[in-house]
């Protein structure tokens, strides 16, 4: 059996990954001959005995160009969807994503006692800085992930 690899190509998009991995399209094409799919505004569906889960990776907000209709297309809505930027977190809980994985706030790179996050990079602010955020039917957590972003 083989076993399938997804990574979010919106990771390989956001600013500074690039520049430690080369440009993101030679790193997707060598993801590829690897074996490793990536999934750009695209789903897999996994099967695992009597069970389904569909992955999905929707595009970078801001390097990229999110397609909603693209990505549900092939297998439907993903049950758990990587996205860099939390600030798809409103559609994705629109078109009932159960779980969506994401980073790019990185906590707030800078952040003050008692106060928390003071930049976040996200056009959601300090509502969603880190950790995991539980609104309706839908989760969001926030990965600190590890580098940095606009501050060098």
């Amino acid at each position: 059996m083989s076993r399938l690899w997804a990574v979010s190509s919106t990771a390989m998009e956001a600013e500074g990954f690039g520049g430690l991995f080369g440009d993101p399209e030679e790193l997707r094409a060598s993801l590829g001959a690897a074996g490793i799919t990536t999934l750009r505004n695209d789903s897999v569906r996994l099967q695992h005995e009597n069970g389904t889960l569909v992955l999905g990776g929707i595009d970078d907000l801001v390097l990229g160009g999110p397609d909603w209709e693209k990505l549900t297309m092939p297998n439907g809505v993903p049950h758990l969807l990587m996205a860099h930027n939390p600030d798809h977190f409103y559609e994705a809980q629109a078109f009932g994503v159960a779980l969506t994985l994401a980073g790019h706030t990185h906590g707030g790179q800078i952040r003050a006692p008692l106060y928390g996050a003071i930049l976040t990079s996200s056009a959601l602010g300090k509502r969603y800085e880190m950790g995991p955020y539980v609104e309706q039917n839908t989760t969001l957590y926030i990965s600190r992930g590890i580098g940095l972003e606009g501050l060098s």
